[in-house]
């Protein structure tokens, strides 16, 4: 099941329809450890240099460890919540004629977000139908 998916290219993995729960689990893992990274740079870079910054870093540590961790779907809209309302925020910025931020990482977070969603209702909706129910794939 899981080795399955580990066989397959890294852009069918990311981009591809959720087809088992052994993606759907490598997919969260690989998603909550992204944001992961990402809220441990930007903390870092608070810690330097723009300590307003510093919350939103641990924000996305704690949900992509927890999306990591448990599969949450609670995390994983979360995050969305989370990425929507700054990228929102970022849109409202650039409209004001400020610019600040970097709406190429908002939107890469927002997309990881989003697929994190996808993912772990993915996995809980195959772990509770069991492994005797065969995948069913998208078309």
């Amino acid at each position: 099941m899981f080795e399955e998916s580990l066989e397959k290219p890294w852009s069918k993995r990311l981009f591809g329809p959720i087809a088992d729960i052994g993606d759907a689990e490598y997919l969260a893992g690989g998603l909550g450890w992204a944001l992961v990274v990402i809220g441990s740079i930007q903390s870092v870079v608070a810690v330097v240099a723009l300590p307003q910054a510093l919350f939103g870093g641990v924000v996305l540590i704690v949900l992509g460890l927890l999306i990591w961790r448990t599969k949450s779907r609670a995390a994983a809209t979360a995050a969305l919540a989370v990425q929507a309302t700054n990228l929102a925020l970022m849109a409202l910025t650039y409209a004001r004629g400020r610019f600040g931020g970097n709406l190429l990482l908002a939107l890469v977070l927002l997309w990881v977000a989003l697929r994190a969603v996808q993912a772990t209702f993915a996995y809980q909706k195959l772990r509770r139908a069991g492994p005797g129910v065969p995948p069913q794939v998208p078309a």
